[in-house]
């Protein structure tokens, strides 16, 4: 029997429906016809699907890939799988682990949690190991709606600083870079799900490559969870605080806040959240973007800085150019240490939780 071929339609049923989506615009980017587009907070057909199944492989979500198998895919990524026991159980394939911020206390000050991204990603930019950075930025249209954009110079990099804590559909972002930029070497900064999105591209071999030979490397940021983007914007206004004037969200000390400049508006136990987390969240067991190149997070370090985590040549690379052109500073961070014990208890918390299901 000829097996049917996994379309869009499948996608709506297995992943969409089942509120599995973690939209991050692979599906749309690939679309040969165009007609997956972003809608709201998950990918919608407008149009004659062509039965193509291009959108279905890209798909990090669908029910072969849960749980995902992250020891397969660290094989195709870093050609070796994880140490059964240790700190690699918990946090995947690493080769070093430090303390790290922008150098430039203007650039830091206008950040979050110590402008490692920023510093990696001007880094990116200005030596030319890199000829684009595809990250997420905030909708100018609609308060705190994430889009993504395509960077090709530094100027307006800090356009991307700060936390989201909602999902858009980025991988579009790689697509617009390569076909409407016309970039070979890109770098993406993406949360797990996305970076795992980014790797079944790589190593699917029915996939568009095109789009997906475009990356060069991933930035991936620590993710406990992602919120649905209206239930949370509808609490906040609920709580008297207008989303416009909001300038900062953060997830610190078991507590999520909002800020209108320096001022916290908003402080409430991460628990009561729980009903705005997006259900994908409940599958993911991915805390420090395991598959990603670097791996960036603001917990178990002091204020003002980030943890950075190298895993592959590429990354360790990137890190060392930044630090050694003075735009990145670095301290190590003792094994034993309490943030980095943190680190692994936060990291052993999603892989249980994302287990159960």
């Amino acid at each position: 029997m000829i097996a049917r071929p996994k379309t869009f339609g499948n996608l709506l049923t297995e992943v969409v429906r089942q509120r599995l989506c973690v939209y991050c615009g692979a599906c749309i980017a690939t679309c040969p016809v165009g007609i997956i587009l972003p809608g709201g907070e998950e990918p919608i057909l407008k149009g004659a699907c062509i039965a193509c199944q291009l959108c279905y492989y890209q798909c990090p979500r669908t029910p072969d890939l849960i749980p995902f198998p992250m020891e397969e895919f660290e094989e195709f990524v870093f050609r070796r799988s994880r140490e059964a026991s240790g700190m690699e159980a918990l946090i995947g394939v690493h080769r070093s682990i430090f303390a790290a911020r922008i150098v430039d206390e203007g650039i830091r000050h206008r950040c979050q949690d110590g402008g490692a991204v920023t510093a990696l990603a001007i880094q990116a930019l200005r030596s030319g190991t890199f000829d684009a950075v595809v990250a997420t930025v905030i909708d100018p249209s609609k308060p705190w709606k994430p889009i993504p954009k395509v960077f090709t110079d530094q100027k307006n990099l800090l356009e991307a600083s700060g936390t989201k804590y909602s999902l858009g559909p980025l991988i579009t972002g790689l697509g617009s870079a390569h076909f409407e930029f016309s970039r070979r070497r890109v770098l993406v900064v993406g949360v797990p799900c996305e970076v795992q999105a980014l790797r079944r591209m790589q190593s699917n071999p029915f996939s568009s490559h095109k789009i997906s030979e475009a990356m060069a490397a991933a930035i991936g940021l620590f993710c406990a969870e992602s919120f649905w983007l209206e239930r949370l914007m509808e609490y906040i206004q609920g709580r008297g605080i207008e989303p416009s004037r909001i300038t900062r969200l953060a997830i610190k000390r078991g507590r999520f806040r909002v800020y209108e400049g320096d001022k916290e508006v908003l402080s409430e136990p991460i628990k009561a959240m729980e009903a705005f987390t997006r259900d994908s969240c409940r599958v993911c067991q991915d805390f420090t973007a395991e598959l990603a190149d670097v791996s960036v997070g603001g917990v178990g370090v002091p204020d003002g800085w980030s943890l950075v985590i190298t895993r592959s040549h590429i990354g360790e690379e990137l890190v060392k150019e930044a630090i050694k052109a003075g735009i990145m500073e670095a301290r190590a961070i003792p094994e034993e240490s309490e943030g980095l014990q943190l680190v692994l208890r936060l990291a052993k918390q999603k892989r249980e939780r994302g287990g159960k299901v």
